[in-house]
């Protein structure tokens, strides 16, 4: 930074982010301001039939502002650093907030507290195998290693590296630091393409993404499903891997139901809805040994606690299998008089009892059905969440205690909420998406009700 100038060429330090922001709050006049300065660098390669397909490097500083001027609010974002497009879009602000009609309630910015970021957010081993270098040597290995192979293969990796900063007029704020690696490939037999895998790592730490193993493991897959046989549908045991379990999840949570939004549930309709008016809470939806939250600390998948709302904490969204709370809007919060509930961005699903292994699982399963994930997941019905899929990517029939051969995919209809009452055990908890940990589950009972064409 020099001359005035704030446009970066890279990512700030954490100085440079607070001098940048000290500076922009100096220039506002407004009652209250919020600024959030966010940089992410990002190196992400594809490769799609054995060949090298993508290979790109990225920096994104985005300024966030938030104004408030007699109550009334703005807020304006730019990736336009230069100081006279900074102090432009300061006075934009405040002048489009002070012409606003809606003046809101409170104030906008939450008091200031004292925030501690939790270990294991950054690592400097991920910066270092996102360099340019590093990252194109790690999927080029893997690249060589399909082209030598009996598989067809695709893949992504992906490295990156990061830092948020919220400064306020309250006190409020703070700054982190994150990192993130993540790699996941698909496999496919050459000869007749019958056999098909999938595998995926990711960790804050990339030394914990193990690219050849992943391969491997895609690899493995893809030659153990040759040569599938069809299976009558009907109802199964079933054995869910950690990965198919994170999408049924995210589907309960994340993605029909608006981030399990209090307000949709009252106004769109949801399973979360209750009948005549208001939501579930307090009601039980899963079997009591089911538990589903998230923590900032949470070892497994640490993140920044600090919201614009907010300061995030450990929060309960099922608790004994009981719906404890949803998310709830500023605006939500004051009208009903409950805490502010950011969304839930993260979230870890446990299940209170003996933590069974897969091979556990599989020997105590007279007759069922191994899941390694699902694809083409879609809603049939909002008010059960009723979903239908196809399993994908390695399913295998299990028969008395042993996995005995590959079976054709089969298309499921399922409500989550049946599939959590109907829990037999499940395995430890582990990483299996970005944003979540997920256990192994064996349930009873699963609905498939048709084979697919789907390899």
């Amino acid at each position: 930074m020099a001359d005035g100038t704030m446009n970066f060429q890279a990512a700030p330090t954490r100085e440079e982010a607070e001098q940048l922001a000290d500076r922009v709050m100096g220039w506002a006049k407004a009652d209250e301001v919020m600024v959030e300065i966010s940089a992410t660098s990002i190196s992400q390669a594809e490769f799609a039939r054995n060949e090298l397909s993508y290979l790109e490097g990225e920096t994104e500083i985005l300024l966030d502002l938030g104004v408030s001027v007699g109550g009334k609010r703005m807020r304006l974002a730019t990736h336009d650093l230069t100081e006279a497009h900074l102090a432009q879009l300061v006075e934009e602000a405040q002048d489009l907030a002070s012409s606003r009609n809606i003046v809101g309630e409170g104030d906008m910015i939450p008091a200031p507290a004292p925030v501690e970021m939790p270990e294991g957010m950054y690592f400097d081993s991920t910066a270092q195998a996102a360099a340019p270098e590093a990252h194109g040597k790690a999927v080029l290995d893997v690249v060589e290693m399909s082209r030598n192979s009996d598989f067809v293969t695709a893949g992504t990796l992906i490295r990156e590296t990061g830092s948020n900063l919220v400064r306020s007029t309250s006190g409020y704020g703070g700054f982190s630091r994150y990192s993130y690696a993540e790699f996941s490939m698909s496999a496919r037999t050459r000869t007749d393409g019958t056999g098909a895998g999938w595998a995926w790592a990711g960790n804050e730490d990339a030394a914990r993404v193990d690219v050849n193993d992943v391969a491997s493991r895609a690899m493995d897959l893809a030659a153990r499903t040759e040569d599938a046989v069809a299976v009558e549908p009907g109802r199964y045991t079933v054995i869910l891997e950690p990965e198919a379990t994170a999408q049924i999840l995210r589907e309960i949570m994340m993605r029909f139901t608006s981030f399990i939004q209090a307000e949709a549930a009252e106004t769109a309709g949801n399973v979360f809805s209750r009948p005549g008016g208001g939501t579930r809470v307090g009601e039980q939806m899963t079997d009591p040994r089911v538990q589903v939250l998230y923590d900032p600390y949470d070892p497994l998948m640490p993140f920044s606690p600090i919201d614009r709302n907010t300061m995030m904490e450990r929060t309960h969204w099922l608790r004994d299998g009981m719906l404890e709370t949803m998310a709830y809007t500023p605006a939500y919060a004051r009208e009903h008089d409950l805490p502010i509930t950011p969304n839930p961005r993260r979230l870890r699903m446990d299940f209170d009892d003996v933590e069974l292994t897969r091979e556990e699982m599989i020997g105590n399963t007279r007759r069922g059905i191994l899941v390694t994930r699902f694809s083409s997941l879609g809603l049939v019905d909002s008010e059960t969440l009723l979903l239908s899929g196809v399993t994908r990517d390695g399913t295998f029939l299990i028969e008395n205690g042993r996995i005995s051969r590959p079976i054709r995919n089969m298309r499921f209809l399922e409500s989550p909420f049946y599939l959590l009452n109907k829990i037999e055990s499940a395995g430890a908890s582990v990483r299996s998406q970005r944003d979540l940990v997920t256990p192994r589950l064996l349930v009873n009972d699963f609905e498939f009700t048709a084979l697919s064409d789907a390899i």
